[in-house]
C-alpha cells in the first residue's frame, strides 16, 4: 500500500546503504558473504531505525525461506559424475556426487576474498579417476586447494575448511551420529553428537 511513498523509499534506501557499508567494512577487498549474515544485518539495521514491526514481519520471512531453501535442498538430485565412480570403504561404488562435491569447495570458500571455489573443482576431478577410494577424494581437494596458497593466501583458510570435512566423517562416523556432514549440516548435528560424545565417553571409562 506503501510503495508510492518517497519516505518509504528514502527509509528502504538509507537501511541498504547501512547494511552495504557494514559488509564493506567487514570485507574490504570483497569476497562472498553468507545469506543469513546479510538478513542478520537487515534486521540490525531495522530495530535500531525503530521499525520492529517491520522487523518482526522480517524475522517470519527470513524462517519462511529458511525452510524453503532446506526443502529445496532436500528434493535437489545431485548430479552424479558421468565417468567417475567412488569406491566406498565396504568395496561398494558409486558415482561421484557432484553437489556434494560443490558445496563442501562452496562451503570453504566462504566469506573468503580473491579465491575460486570453480577452479579447485576443475583441478580436483583432473586428479581423480575410475574407482578412486572415497577418503581419496578428499584428500584430492585438500592438495588441490594447498596447491593455490602460493598464488592467493586466503587458499590456506580453504585447505583448512577442507581438510575439516575429513575429521567432521570421521569424528561422526566414530560415535554413529552420521557417515559425513557438510559445516552447514553440523548447525544440526552438533546437539545429536554431544550425548553420543558423552556416552562414549563412559564407554571408555574417561
Amino acid at each position: 500500500n506503501a510503495a508510492a511513498s518517497s519516505r518509504i523509499h528514502d527509509t528502504v534506501a538509507r537501511l541498504t546503504e547501512q547494511v552495504s557499508a557494514t559488509s564493506r567494512r567487514r570485507m574490504p577487498s570483497g569476497g562472498t558473504i553468507h545469506i543469513e549474515e546479510i538478513q542478520d544485518q537487515v534486521e540490525l539495521a531495522l530495530m535500531r531505525a525503530g521499525e520492529q514491526k517491520v522487523a518482526r514481519d522480517y524475522v517470519i520471512y527470513r524462517e519462511a525461506r529458511s525452510q524453503e531453501r532446506k526443502s529445496a535442498a532436500a528434493n535437489d538430485i545431485a548430479q552424479p559424475h558421468p565417468s567417475i565412480r567412488v569406491t566406498r570403504a565396504d568395496g561398494s561404488q558409486q558415482p561421484l556426487d557432484m553437489g556434494r562435491l560443490q558445496t563442501i569447495i562452496t562451503e570453504a570458500c566462504e566469506g573468503l576474498a580473491e579465491v575460486d571455489g570453480a577452479l579447485i573443482e576443475r583441478e580436483t576431478l583432473k586428479n581423480l579417476y575410475d574407482g578412486v577410494a572415497e577418503k581419496d577424494v578428499n584428500t584430492a581437494l585438500v592438495m588441490t586447494a594447498r596447491t593455490l596458497v602460493e598464488r592467493e593466501p586466503n587458499y590456506s583458510q580453504v585447505t583448512a575448511r577442507l581438510l575439516m570435512d575429513t575429521l567432521r566423517a570421521e569424528a561422526l562416523g566414530f560415535l554413529g551420529v552420521a557417515e559425513a556432514a557438510t559445516h552447514h549440516e553440523m548447525a544440526d548435528l552438533y546437539a545429536k553428537a554431544l550425548p553420543a560424545y558423552i556416552e562414549k565417553g563412559v564407554e571408555f571409562e574417561l
